[in-house]
């Protein structure tokens, strides 16, 4: 009956805890207002609950140990009263003693249960691996995003966005005569409304796990914030794809590298300034052993490319690469970086003392000026 007590206490104490710290990540968190300070105080109000009652536990505890002991001794003293008085042997003496009693192998043991509960599916690859110390890691890691640090990261208060797209309608600048007319310049906006895409993903490990393995736990959580993350910067990629951008082919002969300067000058001639390139895994390959081949050293990011960033995007088209200002071209909006949620709420999940981890991100990736980014083709 105390064990259920204790449980449930700790089950509140979580329940406040974890509302403390939601309230605590919120963007507005005053850690004054009073719902905040509630259940900072029922928290520890809990702990200090359940603290007395594990002493309490322990102290009942020792108690019946003792009360066993001195009844024990007084039935052998009774025994011993009501038989004739023999002389026993030192192995009998021994046989009678508490310390003979309290061996494990005597060949009599306690009774004991033990409990067994299956792994989701999701696990259990690791099960067999949690008894063993250190675990080694062999999952291949996840490529940081390269993309999206290139672009201007915009963070909104909602699910909506608007984004603006200027573009000349008519005039130029042009050389006049002192006192003459100036020509007239005309930019006209077009607005287009969006909604943010919610990416996210899930999975679930038991609540015996999360106690016992506390490395495995993290592993999973980190795993599964990457797996979002990596699903963003492909949405980002997919959004340049889907763009119609200035096409430009590169001199005669000269391979990628030839359209990869091509590029660079188209944007550069529309005012710009290129910080990357979009290219298939292949094709950097290609370029960077030609690079080594030409200049006799291996190629590095600032003089093997012109100071461009190599981003690989495994939907590009071989021999064609993006070159562009992601930061002036390309805007990432996002409500939020990629969050964590726990819950036990799920289903019969609670019932089944499993955990369900929820990674997400608000996010959506958008081409604003399309002039500052160049679709370059080598050129045969």
């Amino acid at each position: 009956m105390s064990t259920n007590v204790i449980d449930k206490l700790r089950e509140e104490r979580d329940q406040a805890r974890d509302a403390a710290i939601a309230l605590a990540e919120s963007e507005d968190f005053d850690p004054n207002q009073d719902a905040f300070k509630e259940l900072e105080t029922r928290s520890a109000s809990l702990d200090t609950q359940i603290d007395r009652l594990v002493k309490l536990m322990d102290a009942r505890s020792a108690a019946d140990a003792l009360d066993g002991k001195l009844s024990k001794a007084q039935r052998r003293q009774d025994e011993k009263a009501s038989q004739p008085e023999t002389r026993e042997s030192w192995g009998e003496q021994f046989t009678r003693s508490d310390i003979f009693a309290q061996y494990s192998g005597q060949g009599t043991t306690h009774k004991f249960e033990v409990e067994t509960r299956a792994l989701p599916a999701s696990l259990a690859s690791m099960a067999a691996a949690l008894p063993s110390s250190p675990i080694y890691d062999l999952t291949p890691p996840v490529p940081p995003p390269l993309l999206v640090p290139l672009t201007s990261v915009v963070t909104v208060s909602g699910n909506s966005i608007d984004y603006i797209v200027w573009s000349k309608v008519a005039g130029a600048a042009a050389v006049v005569a002192e006192k003459a007319s100036k020509p007239e310049i005309e930019w006209a906006p077009s607005v287009t409304s969006a909604s943010l895409d919610t990416i996210a993903g899930r999975t679930s490990f038991t609540r015996q796990i999360a106690e016992d393995a506390a490395a495995v736990i993290s592993f999973i959580n980190g795993e599964l914030q990457a797996e979002v993350s990596r699903k963003v910067e492909a949405e980002a990629k997919a959004a340049l794809a889907a763009a119609t951008l200035p096409a430009v082919t590169g001199p005669a002969g000269k391979g990628l590298l030839g359209a990869i300067r091509a590029g660079m000058a188209e944007v550069q001639g529309a005012g710009y300034s290129p910080n990357g390139f979009l290219v298939s895994s292949d094709d950097l390959i290609d370029l960077d052993l030609e690079v080594m081949t030409t200049a006799g050293t291996g190629p590095n990011r600032t003089s093997a490319f012109w100071g461009l960033t190599p981003i690989i995007d495994p939907a590009a088209v071989s021999g064609t690469v993006v070159v562009g200002d992601f930061k002036a071209g390309v805007q990432h909006y996002r409500r939020n970086s990629v969050q964590l949620f726990l819950t036990d709420s799920h289903g019969t999940h609670f019932a089944e003392n499993i955990l369900d981890a929820v990674a997400e991100q608000r996010a959506k990736t958008v081409v604003t000026k399309p002039a500052a980014l160049s679709e370059a083709t080598a050129g045969v």
